[in-house]
């Protein structure tokens, strides 16, 4: 009898450990792949906009980005992303446009997504959107605390910003890429980012920005800033990596982030192949850069904390100041992210 229940006392825990073990399998598993979509409320008009509250919202607007022309998309709350750090064997969040650009009007609603993890260092075009095409808009969103790693054309918000604009958006955190790497997008072809900044550390090989990696084709960069660590090899600059045609325009902008690299470097413009810089200026103390490709203007901390510093810009609807403790600020529509970078913003570091 003894032995019988000796036996089946075994039996029982045997099952119980491979129950466990198929659960604890089971539950890697589920983290290594990514969300499923789950289609959002709405349908898609202006009217009747897709309601975005959820991961599995911009999971869905990934698979169905193809048919993302003309429609509209409004983010409901503030969505925490830190379960894409297991997704896909480690590679993170997906990016929405790899293989055909957005081409909607997303509104972030002054809300923002935290902790969006993406690494593909094989992968081109990386960011939250990999692509914001000719009609595309995103507006009113902030990005905080994402982890980006791409290959060519990686950024924060987008790794391109083909034809697209882009609006009172924000991006804090980290971003890496081997060449056209931004704060904010990698890459921006004949598109418009306006009222914009970027605190994330950039670091990549060629053509690095604090804001931007580089802008062509017409491209204008307008009331922004850019104040985090930027960090490459060549064509590296506080706000703009490389400015590289005629037509391309970046003014009212400033950068703080301290630049390093060998050159062409630049505290504000690392590159201009042509286009132009007006309004615009770099604190010469934070970034260590005394010039600038192609124009703008190299301040101490101090002067760059002085609103008469800033000739030609709006204080009233754009653009607010602490005289002698801040640097410039955004009047966007929504509040700013708390934590270190913005501390740092405030102190001038």
């Amino acid at each position: 009898m003894d032995r019988t229940i000796s036996g089946m006392n075994r039996s029982v825990h045997g099952i119980a450990c491979a129950g466990i073990a198929l659960v604890v399998a089971m539950t890697m598993a589920s983290s290594a792949r990514a969300q499923g979509a789950v289609t959002p409320s709405g349908d898609g008009t202006e009217v009747s906009p897709y309601q975005i509250t959820e991961l599995g919202n911009l999971v869905w607007m990934g698979d169905n980005v193809g048919s993302s022309s003309g429609k509209y998309y409004t983010v409901q709350n503030d969505i925490n992303a830190s379960a894409t750090a297991g997704w896909n064997s480690g590679a993170g969040f997906a990016p929405i446009g790899t293989n055909t650009p957005f081409m909607g009007i997303f509104n972030g609603n002054s809300n923002k997504i935290s902790n969006l993890n993406i690494y593909r260092p094989g992968q081109d075009g990386v960011g939250l959107f990999a692509s914001v095409g000719g009609s595309g808009l995103v507006k009113n969103l902030g990005l905080s605390g994402v982890s980006v790693t791409g290959r060519n054309s990686a950024g924060g918000l987008a790794g391109m910003i083909y034809g697209g604009t882009v609006n009172e958006c924000y991006v804090t955190g980290s971003v890496a890429g081997t060449d056209s790497v931004g704060g904010l997008a990698g890459w921006i072809y004949g598109g418009t980012v306006s009222k914009c900044y970027a605190t994330a550390s950039v670091t990549g090989n060629n053509t690095v920005g604090g804001l931007a990696g580089g802008i062509e084709s017409g491209s204008t960069v307008s009331g922004c800033y850019a104040t985090g660590l930027v960090t490459g090899n060549s064509t590296v600059g506080g706000l703009v990596g490389s400015c590289n045609d005629w037509n391309s325009t970046v003014s009212g902008c400033y950068a703080a982030g301290q630049v390093t690299g060998s050159g062409p470097i630049g505290g504000l413009v690392g590159y201009l192949g042509g286009g132009s810089v007006s309004f615009s200026y770099w604190d010469t103390n934070t970034t260590g850069q005394a010039t600038s490709a192609g124009g703008g203007f190299g301040k101490t901390t101090t002067q760059m904390k002085q609103q008469a510093t800033f000739v030609g810009w709006n204080f009233t609807t754009v653009w607010r100041i602490t005289e002698n403790v801040t640097y410039p600020l955004l009047r966007l529509s929504f509040s700013r992210p708390t934590g270190l970078p913005w501390m740092n913003l405030l102190l001038g570091q």
